[in-house]
């Protein structure tokens, strides 16, 4: 599977943050559900973006016994404008090693 994947979702956050509808919180959330969590669900990321959105995910998402909860812990006003960034910054790295030709890991 090719980049393609992540970068469509990943893209798809970034209009969710960008657009006017709700509070950051929960545009942010709206993201994490309907985009962010999908790069949880499959291996699309080059591998070593793997690690860095591992940590995205387990600093920002409320614990659960569910591994695959996608609800976000409380945020202060801080901490939310660092997810945001983050999810900014991990889209563009992913633009990046997708222009760059990278692949995710070969499946075991």
């Amino acid at each position: 599977m090719a980049l393609d994947y992540a970068v469509e979702h990943l893209r798809g956050a970034l209009t969710t943050l960008a657009s006017t509808d709700g509070s950051p919180t929960d545009r942010l959330q709206r993201a994490w559900i309907d985009n962010i969590q999908m790069l949880w669900m499959t291996m699309c990321l080059p591998e070593q973006l793997n690690p860095r959105f591992k940590e995205l995910w387990e600093r920002y998402t409320a614990p659960s016994e569910d591994r695959h909860a996608t609800t976000l812990r409380d945020l202060s006003d801080g901490e939310l404008g660092a997810a945001i960034d983050e999810v900014i910054a991990l889209a563009l790295e992913v633009v990046a090693a997708d222009a760059r030709g990278e692949s995710p890991p070969a499946k075991r």
